[in-house]
């Protein structure tokens, strides 16, 4: 399995052009898997959408995780523009479409392995692939609150225990997407960082952790001189054995 783990601010910028990478690698048996995590502050655009459509097959990504789609729960695009080797799952509010919005997008021949999708509030999807052998594999795309008020609490605490109970489930697992919480910065603290903190809590791996992983780019997001990790990558211990990183 391969793992990219990308997300720049600018990753999809106004002009709908895709900027900097950072890529990392896991092998998985005989398959690799090329993932990656981005935030696409809107998909909505038909144009940007063919441009995104472009980048991932160019990429030749098999699962893309994306957030912040802003997309409604009745404009959900079919994401098979030019191709049919892509099968999108969408999550979406249907109170509101700002700052929200989560996706995965896979090739085919892993979307026929999906048996389950749970979905949360326009902010987290997760979806269940069974493999031959009774392996499973758990993907959650998640999407954090940006705004720190009391008031995203309780959406706060439902990602948090909702990730939980998969997490305890001891089969393979990955979590990915834009927490909007830096747990680097802060050093895994729980008031700030609830979410990831109980991530890294129950035994999965940032791969974003330079000690484990030296080589790996720490920054996601910038904004003038400020710099975040906001975007990560949580794999299950058992994944860290075949995880090498690529910048």
């Amino acid at each position: 399995m391969i793992i990219h783990n990308n997300e720049t601010e600018s990753a999809i910028d106004n002009n709908k052009s895709i900027t900097s990478n950072n890529i990392n690698h896991i092998k998985n048996n005989n398959d690799k898997w090329k993932i990656c995590t981005i935030n696409v502050r809107g998909i909505n655009d038909p144009s940007k959408l063919y441009i995104l459509n472009d980048w991932i097959q160019h990429q030749n990504f098999d699962f893309t995780f994306l957030t912040e789609t802003k997309l409604s729960k009745h404009n959900t695009p079919k994401f098979n523009l030019e191709n049919t080797s892509l099968t999108a799952f969408y999550e979406s509010s249907i109170t509101h479409t700002l700052g929200q919005g989560v996706a995965i997008i896979m090739k085919n021949e892993w979307a026929r392995h999906v048996e389950e999708i749970n979905k949360l509030e326009g902010r987290l999807l997760h979806l269940v692939l069974k493999f031959k052998g009774k392996k499973t594999l758990h993907l959650i795309c998640c999407y954090g609150p940006a705004s720190k008020q009391i008031s995203t609490n309780p959406t706060r605490q439902k990602l948090t225990k909702y990730i939980e109970k998969i997490i305890i489930k001891n089969e393979s697992i990955i979590v990915a997407g834009d927490f909007n919480e830096d747990c680097i910065l802060y050093n895994n603290n729980t008031s700030k960082c609830p979410i990831t903190t109980n991530i890294i809590n129950h035994g999965l791996i940032n791969t974003h952790d330079i000690s484990l992983f030296p080589n790996t780019r720490t920054f996601t997001w910038q904004a003038n001189n400020i710099f975040r990790t906001l975007d990560y990558i949580f794999i299950d211990p058992t994944l860290v054995t075949q995880y090498t990183p690529l910048t």
